[in-house]
């Protein structure tokens, strides 16, 4: 049989990617209610709600290539999320000594800062001088992103909510 497509325009596209972004965002709190606020968020935390974004831009997408470079960068944003979250769970009691609250503040957006442009030219000289391809470091993006979420469980036993 014949597949048939149909043809969106791009508000139908971003009206659908929403809604399923939606519906995972909905599902991914259940998760987190069913199985407690630990192992429920790092499974939540996984980028499940990029799917369904993946479909508006692929409909936006002028090349494969456009796509590609689209969406393999979604786990570096993720896995610099997890990093910039870990560096504000665990940071400030390094640095509780320091009289004023705002100098503290300026440590730890200074050091999350400086990790985040370090992360970035890591990526920059891995896709442009070795020209290791986007797929292989999302890829290793997201296991990092899980790693670090099942060591931050296993390691500091963080309070989060049991599950039903």
């Amino acid at each position: 049989p014949e597949i048939i497509m149909m043809e969106l325009t791009i508000w139908q596209s971003a009206i659908m990617s929403g809604a399923f972004s939606g519906v995972m965002a909905i599902l991914a709190t259940v998760l987190i209610e069913r199985l407690g606020g630990a192992l429920g968020g790092v499974i939540g935390s996984s980028p499940t709600t990029i799917i369904f974004a993946c479909f508006g831009m692929s409909m936006a997408a002028q090349t494969k290539l456009d796509l590609e470079s689209s969406t393999y960068s979604v786990p570096l944003g993720e896995l610099i999320g997890a990093a910039f979250l870990l560096i504000w769970l665990k940071l400030p009691q390094y640095v509780r000594k320091v009289p004023s609250k705002l100098q503290r503040t300026i440590i730890v957006s200074t050091v999350s800062l400086v990790v985040w442009l370090l992360v970035s030219a890591v990526v920059i000289y891995l896709t442009t001088v070795l020209n290791i391809k986007a797929l292989y470091y999302g890829i290793t993006c997201y296991i990092l992103q899980l790693a670090i979420g099942f060591f931050s469980i296993a390691r500091w036993k963080l309070p989060a909510p049991k599950g039903t």
